[in-house]
């Protein structure tokens, strides 16, 4: 225990309680309990508890400095709110308490169908009122005052995870509730139970249980999709239709994002190849053309990086058959697409397949493509579900 309370302290493990390294950063946590915040003040070091939310959404700039914050991480706390709007009003103030210079958000709500369309709700105000798209710069307010100004301008933001596109969620084509709502986004997260937990639950078989859950994480004042971002050495993220073809044909001898490329060796033609020619090494004084120790074979040739927000993402466990695996992906143009991979497309991308898990990037295409029928289940807004399910059980009928 005392060893687990220095690591969580950052107590360096020889003893000393005093380093010369600074700490890496300060946190604020947000809990209501007194007793939690009794016993975790005295592991962690750095770190501020405070009862309640502050409210800078509301706040007048007259009010004080706000301390704006790198990463803001919000579970559970927006399904506990009845109304719409109030959910609203919550992720508009965490919105505030990011750091315009790239302050990164991250919801986190149960992974089933409300919890889904929880965090879906959330990701579509930021999209209308907050985060900047191409085309989409600035929305019309509905409030009627002469304070305001009837054109609201966004500002720079992006969606880092799971999303790849800045459309409309596919699978969110209904808005609010839905009941029956069969296909929704959402991952599974492992954890080891503890013994206690353990005992209580008489599992003596297995010691672990999966927790599916749905997030977001946004970024406030960076923009990767713009030309202007910093850190982007060959331009601006392209997204849509583009960034999905482009992966169904495949990123075969692509590097993954930011990593360096496999150095390359330089290959030396002999006269035998006299198509293997460097033109620059041409001496204007003779008419011949010599060979060029610095020629690069084209098969040597650096691998072109990739980024992972070019990229379909799994969001529904791969079927794995026995000559061919079924993919269904968000795709970076917004929408839902089942993707196969046979056996015969390639050896590579075949055994890449059958091993991907749940929540993956798929850089190496497939043969085949289609759109993904979505079971968004019956809205239940002024009745419309309650007259579809009349009609559906009328065609049964007949």
């Amino acid at each position: 225990m005392e060893r687990e309370r220095d690591a969580v302290a950052g107590v360096p493990e020889g003893g000393s309680e005093f380093s010369d390294e600074p700490p890496m950063g300060k946190a604020v946590v947000l809990t209501g309990s007194s007793a939690l915040r009794h016993r975790a003040s005295a592991l962690l070091e750095n770190t501020t508890f405070v009862p309640r939310l502050p409210d800078y959404a509301h706040a007048s700039d007259e009010a004080g400095s706000k301390r704006p914050f790198d990463i803001v991480i919000a579970p559970h706390t927006l399904w506990p709110l009845q109304d719409d709007y109030r959910r609203k009003l919550q992720v508009q103030n965490y919105w505030s308490l990011l750091a315009p210079s790239g302050g990164v958000l991250i919801l986190l709500e149960k992974g089933n169908p409300r919890g889904f369309e929880v965090v879906a709700g959330a990701r579509k105000m930021l999209l209308d009122n907050h985060i900047a798209s191409p085309g989409s710069s600035s929305y019309e307010s509905e409030l009627q005052s002469p304070n305001f100004s009837r054109v609201v301008k966004k500002e720079p933001g992006m969606i880092i995870a799971p999303c790849t596109n800045h459309a409309s969620c596919p699978l969110y084509k209904s808005e609010g509730i839905s009941k029956g709502r069969k296909d929704f986004c959402h991952f599974d997260q492992r954890f080891v139970r503890p013994p206690y937990l353990q005992n209580i639950l008489g599992a003596k078989s297995s010691n672990h249980d999966d927790v599916p859950f749905s997030y977001i994480a946004v970024q406030r004042g960076q923009d990767l999709r713009s030309s202007d971002s910093e850190g982007l050495e060959s331009g601006a993220i392209i997204q849509g239709n583009a960034a999905t073809d482009a992966a169904f044909a495949g990123y075969d001898n692509a590097v993954p994002f930011g990593t360096s490329p496999p150095p390359t060796q330089n290959h030396i033609p002999n006269e035998l190849e006299p198509d293997n020619t460097d033109l620059t090494s041409i001496d204007p004084e003779h008419d011949n053309m010599a060979p060029s120790s610095t020629v690069q074979d084209s098969s040597t040739a650096p691998p072109a990086q990739i980024s992972p927000l070019v990229l379909p993402r799994l969001i529904v466990p791969p079927l794995k058959r026995k000559g061919h695996i079924i993919l269904d992906l968000c795709t970076p143009s917004g929408t839902f697409e089942r993707w196969t991979v046979p056996r015969s497309y390639g050896k590579q991308a075949f055994r890449d397949a059958r091993k991907s898990s749940w929540g993956d990037l798929w850089a190496l295409g497939g043969k085949t493509r289609r759109a993904r029928n979505v079971k968004m289940g019956l809205g239940d807004e002024d009745g419309e579900g309650k007259v579809k399910r009349k009609e559906k059980g009328r065609k049964a009928k007949r």
